[in-house]
């Protein structure tokens, strides 16, 4: 293994490769994600009470559980955790038009992505993730973004879909997904961050 296999390993293989699979997302995001999230520690649980390795909010994973029927969860446990935080980016990957776009409001919330896109869907992408109004998003999506270049620099990447505007993103889905509401509890609690001006 190399050093940068090292700092970008794929735990959870089996796991993360069935959920990638089943809900048509590429594993390398998840992977980029959980790395970002969690360090891959399945027992963290953040400040604002996001828990397990892809740090879903109660209220999101709560709604995710009930689309996927699963009846009894645990935010703990890897299996679950990856599955329903999958299912997530799953479904915010078909709500937004740009994997960026999806992966901030996996970490602000649903509403806070569509504010911050009002108005400002032809910026250059650079120039929209420097506008995001919260300082821990717009870190937060330019490291899970770098993430995932390094992992698909180090294992390989889906090839380019002809609808995805030059964008290396997974196949479309197969089957429908049940919507969930967008409950994200990260909507409103951060505060605005006005980067210290």
């Amino acid at each position: 293994m190399t050093a940068s296999a090292s700092l970008y390993p794929r735990p959870f293989r089996e796991i993360v490769k069935r959920s990638a699979e089943r809900f048509s997302v590429e594993d390398n995001l998840v992977w980029a994600i959980m790395r970002q999230e969690s360090a891959f520690n399945p027992t963290v649980t953040s400040w604002a009470g996001a828990a397990g390795l892809m740090q879903l909010m109660p209220g999101t994973a709560a709604g995710e559980a009930k689309a996927l029927g699963m009846k009894k969860y645990s935010l703990y446990d890897p299996e679950d955790n990856i599955t329903m935080g999958t299912a997530h980016i799953a479904r915010l990957l078909k709500s937004f038009s740009r994997p960026e776009y999806a992966v901030a409001a996996y970490n602000a919330g649903g509403g806070s992505a569509r504010r911050w896109l009002d108005g400002r869907k032809d910026l250059p992408l650079d120039e929209w993730i420097e506008a995001v109004a919260y300082e821990e998003t717009n870190d937060y999506v330019q490291k899970v973004m770098a993430n995932l270049a390094v992992y698909r620099a180090l294992y390989g990447a889906p090839p380019l879909r002809a609808d995805s505007g030059g964008t290396i993103l997974p196949p479309a889905e197969e089957e429908e997904m049940e919507e969930v509401p967008d409950t994200d509890e990260r909507d409103e609690p951060l505060p605005v961050d006005d980067g210290g001006k």
